[in-house]
């Protein structure tokens, strides 16, 4: 408000140790605060326990209904995809796992340092074609062919 910016969303993201929708919102700061719900989740990955991250995903996305919020993955990732196929076989698996978790909004993976710290695959890196399938897929879109739908239906 000091500075009259009016383009910031602001996203809840705890951690996933939660397994109910009062331990999510344990540190949840209000409504008139909050635009996005989500989940930062990384460890049950590692753990292999894709049940636990679906379990979470529809905790977020039956929360945000109920808030009004948007869900989202809002932090996720496997370090130098230490776990074959990871974007398809696992990140892809939990959003397609139900109806709630189909609707999340976005998912973000964290960055890309260099060839020795990085959650997407670099050109040569031999997932690469892993998450070409995983973006290929019917219900992932990127930014720029969301900036496209978005200029087209403008026309």
């Amino acid at each position: 408000n000091e500075k009259q910016v009016d383009n910031i969303l602001v996203a809840y993201s705890p951690d996933r140790m939660f397994d109910t929708p009062e331990e999510y919102l344990n540190w949840y700061p209000g409504d008139e605060y909050v635009d996005i719900m989500g989940v930062d989740n990384y460890w049950d990955f590692t753990q292999n326990r894709l049940d636990l991250v679906v379990k979470r995903l529809e905790i977020v996305a039956d929360v945000a209904a109920a808030h009004g919020k948007i869900p989202a993955f809002t932090e996720t990732g496997n370090e130098r995809l230490s776990t074959p196929n990871w974007y398809t076989s696992n990140l892809l698996h939990v959003l397609n796992a139900s109806e709630k978790t189909r609707q999340m909004a976005y998912v973000m993976v964290w960055r890309n340092h260099d060839t020795t710290h990085f959650y997407a695959p670099y050109p040569e890196h031999p997932q690469a074609d892993d998450f070409r399938a995983f973006v290929a897929s019917d219900n992932i879109v990127l930014l720029n062919e969301l900036l496209e739908l978005e200029k087209n239906n403008k026309k």
